[in-house]
């Protein structure tokens, strides 16, 4: 199961959930898509954004995509935030991929060397991609290549 979350973060109101109990019924769920709306910037929508991933994680979703396509500005704290997501959910035995397609956003995260750490797509479906093959079918295929 996947589950959509629009993070409106210019105007989050205080104790704003974007997510309701319906969306977490099926126990298949496991993969969450945050598509990141407004500026990533010092403040509540910082907090607001990590506060999401935290009840995400509780929820039991293991597999991120943090989309920043309509993020059209990441500051430092921003880029902070990122960078505290990337270690909530390795610490909780998840993986997280992230859609940057703004040059500026990517500069402010090269600038402090997380692409060397963060996985980064330009569009979701190469993003899901690698989500969408079992580990054992990947082997095999590298095998197949003439890899071991």
């Amino acid at each position: 199961m996947r589950i959509d979350v629009d993070l409106a973060l210019a105007d989050p109101r205080p104790g704003a959930t974007p997510l309701r109990a319906s969306e977490f019924d099926d126990s298949d769920a496991h993969l969450a898509v945050i598509h990141v709306n407004g500026p990533l910037a010092e403040g509540e929508g910082v907090r607001f954004f990590l506060e999401q991933v935290r009840l995400l994680i509780g929820r039991g979703i293991g597999i991120f995509v943090i989309d920043l396509e309509r993020a059209p500005r990441v500051d430092r704290a921003g880029v902070g935030a990122l960078a505290a997501a990337y270690n909530l959910i390795r610490d909780a035995r998840g993986k997280v991929r992230y859609i940057v397609t703004s040059h500026d956003v990517l500069i402010g995260i090269r600038k402090n060397h997380l692409d060397r750490v963060f996985e980064i797509f330009q569009n979701e479906a190469a993003t899901l991609a690698g989500f969408a093959r079992p580990r054992t079918e990947r082997r095999c295929s590298q095998r197949a290549a003439g890899h071991s």
